[in-house]
């Protein structure tokens, strides 16, 4: 499965450079969800530079707070099991207002996918309605995406001054499927 996941990762990267897609410079990744009552639990954040090295891995992650145990640090881990018994799932306080989780990458570094890998079992319908951003050293937003329904594996490809996206990754029958537009 994980070669499966490589081959889908490495096929739409090739397609979105044939279509254009230019990296975003940040330093900041954030995930949260705006809404009154939300919890905000991740099972991996990955975020990947044009050579295909994950710079999250050396990030320094935080979060709104921390509830179960569930630290912000676990979404860098390098683990994107998702269940709650990994001992690999953030977790913020249950039913907050906008609970957030954000990834301080050091210095800006041209960021070209983002993949937020959802927390499962019976949870991973508290993820709908998520956003991203990527923000600048000095904190201004120079990219963002939401989703309104969030799958296991949720790809993004940033582009400057635009919100690109990469479809979910989906499984159906062992067949995985992606879908790249742009808006």
């Amino acid at each position: 499965m994980q070669r499966l996941r490589y081959l889908i990762s490495a096929v739409y990267a090739a397609v979105c450079a044939a279509c254009g897609f230019a990296a975003v410079e940040a330093r900041y990744v954030s995930v949260d969800i705006p809404k009154d009552q939300a919890t905000l639990s991740l099972a991996e954040v990955q975020v990947f530079t044009a050579d295909g090295t994950n710079v999250a891995l050396k990030g320094k992650a935080s979060q709104t707070d921390t509830a179960h145990g569930g630290d912000a640090r676990r979404a860098i881990d390098g683990n994107i099991s998702d269940r709650w018994a990994s001992n690999t799932i953030t977790h913020t306080s249950e039913n907050v207002r906008n609970p957030a989780w954000e990834l301080d990458l050091g210095k800006c570094v041209p960021i070209e996918k983002i993949v937020i890998w959802n927390r499962g079992e019976v949870y991973g319908a508290r993820l709908d309605g998520f956003r991203v951003t990527l923000s600048d050293a000095s904190r201004k937003i120079v990219w963002e995406d939401s989703r309104l329904k969030a799958e296991r594996a949720n790809y993004f490809v940033p582009e400057a001054g635009k919100g690109a996206r990469v479809g979910q990754y989906q499984e159906t029958l062992g067949v995985p499927s992606v879908s790249v537009w742009r808006r």
